[in-house]
């Protein structure tokens, strides 16, 4: 089976695009579920667990990756964060994976 791709094609996983947060994959389908977290929020106690990932993904690898022209938006969103914002998210996404370890 083909894997989904940027371009939504039908495979295991969801297209790029919307794999990266939790306020994205709430419009992957019609199914509505009550949960406490809030989709929109990257840190906090309210915050889903993998809202904030990307951001933690693209700290850690920026010296590597933010020269990748495919990565210019994510990276442009990224850096118009303020530095509180940004450690805030870096430091929940440290905790939830701190947990899973």
């Amino acid at each position: 089976m083909k894997e989904g791709g940027a371009s939504g094609g039908q495979g295991r996983g969801p297209c790029t695009r919307l794999a990266g947060s939790g306020a994205c994959v709430g419009g992957m389908s019609d199914h509505r579920c009550i949960s406490r977290y809030d989709a929109n929020r990257r840190a906090g106690p309210d915050a889903r667990p993998f809202n904030s990932f990307p951001g933690n993904f693209l700290a850690r690898h920026e010296e590597r990756l933010s020269s990748n022209q495919r990565l210019w938006r994510m990276y442009d969103g990224w850096r118009r964060f303020a530095p509180d914002e940004q450690a805030r998210i870096r430091a929940q996404a440290a905790g939830f994976l701190a947990e899973l370890a």
